[in-house]
Order: structure tokens, then C-alpha cells, then sequence
């Protein structure tokens, strides 16, 4: 996930892309490197992870103190 975000993050900051059209393109050009598939695969393994780590750091934190 963080390499679509980084692509994205390359079309407007360093490639200076701001309109709407423009980003569609940028896009657009992404899935046809990459299946759409894969991306929602690589998004929903993302959140996958980030749940995990999360139920993880709770099996050692005391709940009682605040984070």
C-alpha cells in the first residue's frame, strides 16, 4: 500500500499533476501496469496487517495507563 500511495504522492509533489483529469490518467496508467485485483489485494492485505499489529501491541500494553 505504501508504494500506491508513494505513486500518488510522485504524480502530485513531484510531478506537480494537480487536476483531477490528470490524476485519472496517472491512474489509470498504474492499473495498467498492475490488475485492479492486485491493488484491492494489496489495500485489504494493508489493513490486514495494520489490524494485526494492533491486537498485537494491546497483548502488551496495560490498558489502564494512557497510550
Amino acid at each position: 500500500m505504501e508504494d500506491v500511495y508513494a505513486y500518488i504522492a510522485l504524480v502530485k509533489e513531484d510531478l506537480g499533476i494537480k487536476g483531477e483529469t490528470e490524476l485519472v490518467q496517472a491512474f489509470k496508467s498504474l492499473t495498467e501496469q498492475l490488475h485492479p485485483l492486485a491493488l484491492g489485494n494489496v489495500k485489504r492485505f494493508y489493513a490486514q496487517s495494520r489490524m494485526m499489529a494492533r491486537k498485537l501491541l494491546e497483548l502488551h500494553m496495560d490498558p489502564k495507563t494512557e497510550h
